[in-house]
C-alpha cells in the first residue's frame, strides 16, 4: 500500500503553481508545502488548474495585524 500525500495527490510540475499576481510570479507547489503571504503586500493570489483526475486542498488561516503588534509590544 502507498501513501498519499495529506494536500494531494497531484502532480505539481503539471498544475497547482502557486501564482502571485502582485509582483507577477508563478511557483510550482508540491504537495505539502507552506507559505506565508502577508495580505497588506499580497493582495491577489490563486493556482493554476489540475488535472481533473486529481485532487488539490487548500488550508487558509488568518491572524488580525493587530495580534503581532499587541505581542511585539510586550502585550
Amino acid at each position: 500500500m502507498t501513501s498519499q500525500p495529506l494536500w494531494g495527490p497531484y502532480d505539481y510540475k503539471k498544475g497547482g503553481h502557486l501564482v502571485l499576481f502582485d509582483i507577477d510570479k508563478i511557483i510550482e507547489f508540491s504537495p505539502g508545502s507552506h507559505i506565508l503571504i502577508p495580505s497588506v503586500v499580497m493582495h491577489h493570489h490563486g493556482n493554476t488548474p489540475i488535472q481533473t483526475h486529481e485532487k488539490h486542498m487548500g488550508f487558509t488561516q488568518y491572524a488580525a495585524g493587530a495580534l503581532f503588534q499587541l505581542v511585539d509590544n510586550g502585550f
